[in-house]
């Protein structure tokens, strides 16, 4: 969602270079953007070559509902 972002969200961002996305979550600092998974090295990216997404508030799976769609899940962090 296109949501204020703060320290610690669950986010997706894209590098502006291939278009890679990353998820994790969010910190940053003088210029550079961590990413934190929970069983993975943070990763670092120079906060000028990626693009925010936005914050991640819930999962869809593959199941639809009656009407046909798909269901999303809230996270509770």
């Amino acid at each position: 969602v296109n949501e204020k972002i703060g320290r610690g969200d669950l986010i997706a961002l894209s590098e502006i270079e291939n278009d890679a996305v990353s998820c994790g979550f969010y910190d940053a600092d003088f210029g550079i953007v961590c990413l934190e998974g929970v069983d993975s090295e943070p990763q670092l990216f120079e906060e000028n070559q990626v693009r925010i997404l936005g914050k991640i508030v819930g999962v869809c799976r593959s199941e639809e509902n009656a009407d046909g769609k798909y269901i999303v899940k809230p996270l509770n962090l």
